[in-house]
């Protein structure tokens, strides 16, 4: 509109400038004509782009379809295709070498598969990069996670709810193959005989959980399967089922990721599901060593059972959640019996002993502890590590974690002091307030239990201008009086 014309005018022009500046050649060029070429623009913003020495930015609106196709095209124009990047680096699980592979068609077939998504009409669909080769209909290839072949059935390009079938797709594109059995996210796919592993996919461990059940019995075995096919897709999405109150549990990122997994159940499944309040997971942990003697004697159809081991736990320097040290000669105990024996301690640390929570971050030794040449069983010593972990835990000094949430808040400057303040009142710790234009983006570690329903809070404080991101930064130790109050209330 002719109202708007000479500002915008004028803002383009300090657009060109700002691009020409990145370019001696351009900004000459500039300098001498006043003006420039909008594909010579176009081509260094490209290559400043691809070096990640600017970002274009695009305005638009999702909802009304507004600035949607010029975003399309930038992508295009200006976002690097698969040959302007670097090769692939990858490592041979056999040798443990360094592999490389160019993005060509003329390489080896390798591939990423980054995504699984339940469809009622095929299957499991596996969303897969192609980062070399080429891969065709029926062809037989390899997957990283289970070292078994897999046969493609299908290749399916995908456009959002279209799809169209393909007879082969080659390095750098996207496609969706069926026909994959044991398909997981993160595994990398190759050709038999050319084996590589790409940089695995690193997913945290789900910090919130909600007891979920279906409105009508009927419906618990549908509910399960259902479940269990989004537990496949999301690898931050888990389910259980507590041994204590047999209520089937769903685990995740966070109360927005746990929303829109019970619509997907409502809406796509209709299943009716009921939900209750969401809890925390927290995990326990030791502050001082513990040593603990486990015996297992026992008489087993006529066949005498005997497992005999002690241990000493203490807190892990380098935090590792778990980590397992042989510290017993072989006529002690005979080193064929170190899977038993870590099996057993694994078992037991998944149920603490003050609130029956997950124990991590402990270093095992195992110290001691005697053979039978005849009666000595893998059971036995799995059963007697068992007894000797929970007795030395005991001794430990055991703590209760809670997860610890990076948080940053943005808010107009003057609703700083309640949002701070709000913030103190749930034990958060602030290391950062920093102005970004006409807002302060207050950063702060916070127990995710005191997260919940955060959103509807900052809204009131802030009369709907605050916004919040939130993720999950480690788990810490919970306060003695707040911790007290939850072993006394288990």
């Amino acid at each position: 509109p002719e109202e708007y014309k000479a500002e915008a005018m004028e803002w383009r022009k300090k657009l060109i400038e700002a691009v020409a500046e990145t370019d001696e050649l351009l900004l000459e060029e500039y300098l001498s004509k006043g003006t420039l070429e909008i594909e010579k623009v176009k081509e260094v913003i490209r290559k400043e782009t691809i070096k990640c020495k600017i970002t274009p930015v695009f305005c638009g609106s999702a909802l009304k379809n507004k600035g949607i196709q010029p975003l399309l095209d930038a992508i295009v124009d200006y976002l690097p295709s698969p040959i302007d990047i670097p090769p692939v680096k990858g490592t041979n699980p056999e040798t443990g070498e360094e592999v490389v592979r160019e993005t060509s068609y003329k390489e080896p077939f390798a591939g990423l598969l980054f995504k699984v998504l339940y469809d009622p009409y095929v299957g499991y669909l596996s969303y897969v990069r192609v980062y070399s080769g080429k891969l065709k209909q029926n062809e037989t290839i390899i997957n990283s996670h289970t070292g078994r072949k897999e046969k493609v059935l299908n290749i399916l390009r995908i456009y959002a709810n279209k799809r169209e079938e393909m007879k082969e797709v080659y390095a750098g594109d996207i496609c969706g193959l069926v026909g994959l059995r044991s398909a997981l996210t993160g595994a990398t796919l190759y050709s038999p005989g050319k084996p590589i592993v790409l940089e695995a996919m690193q997913f945290p461990e789900p910090v919130i959980s909600v007891a979920v059940e279906p409105k009508s019995k009927a419906d618990q075995e549908k509910l399960e399967k259902v479940l269990k096919d989004l537990e496949l897709e999301d690898p931050t999405f888990r389910i259980h089922r507590d041994p204590e109150t047999a209520q089937l549990l769903i685990s995740g990122m966070g109360e927005l990721h746990i929303d829109v997994i019970i619509s997907r159940i409502r809406k796509d499944f209709n299943i009716p599901v009921n939900t209750s309040s969401p809890m925390v997971s927290l995990r326990e942990t030791i502050t001082a060593v513990g040593e603990g003697e486990g015996k297992f004697i026992k008489q087993s159809g006529g066949k005498n059972l005997y497992g005999h081991v002690v241990l000493r736990i203490e807190p892990h320097l380098q935090n590792k959640e778990f980590e397992l040290v042989w510290n017993v000669p072989p006529e002690m105990i005979p080193r064929e019996y170190l899977p038993a024996v870590e099996a057993g301690i694994r078992e037991a640390m998944e149920t603490g002993i003050l609130i029956g929570s997950p124990v991590r971050g402990v270093k095992v030794e195992v110290i001691g502890g005697s053979f039978s040449p005849d009666d000595s069983e893998e059971m036995a010593y799995k059963t007697a590590a068992y007894i000797a972990f929970k007795e030395a835990l005991k001794q430990a000094k055991p703590v209760l974690l809670e997860p610890l949430m990076s948080v940053k808040v943005t808010v107009p400057e003057a609703y700083v002091g309640d949002v701070i303040h709000n913030l103190n009142g749930k034990r958060a710790k602030i290391h950062q307030v920093q102005q970004k234009g006409e807002y302060e983006v207050i950063s702060a570690y916070v127990p995710l239990s005191n997260m919940l329903k955060y959103a509807t809070e900052l809204r009131s404080l802030t009369q709907g201008r605050g916004t919040y991101s939130m993720e999950f930064y480690s788990f810490e130790a919970i306060p003695e009086e707040v911790s007290q109050q939850m072993i006394l209330y288990k």
